[in-house]
């Protein structure tokens, strides 16, 4: 549930926020997963701290699971490219589970 992948799959987990990001910019987006790390991890503050960039939350959809995050985010990252690839390398190396998406990906 994490992860659709299908159109319809996202439909069924998003519902009707499913496709309102593109009402948004034209930069680069990811979705970021939640499968399991623990809730009072800080996970987009933390990024945001050490990129030292401002990100733009197009949509979340997360739960509490006995204290485990489940669910997932999708973010627009700053327009500038070595921002945006600031902000990539960062989620890689803390192995933050993420895909770049598009508009009709979300």
């Amino acid at each position: 549930f994490s992860e659709p992948k299908s159109k319809i799959g996202r439909q069924l987990i998003l519902g009707d926020a499913a496709g309102q990001a593109a009402k948004f910019g034209k930069s680069r987006r990811v979705r970021i997963s939640f499968d399991g790390r623990s809730s009072f991890e800080p996970v987009l503050s933390n990024m945001i701290l050490a990129c030292k960039v401002p990100v733009n939350i197009i949509h979340a959809e997360t739960r509490d699971i006995s204290g485990t995050a489940m669910g997932q985010m999708v973010i627009q990252l700053p327009e500038e490219e070595v921002d945006a690839n600031r902000v990539v390398n960062y989620l890689k190396t803390a192995k933050v589970p993420f895909e770049e998406v598009t508009d009709y990906d979300i």
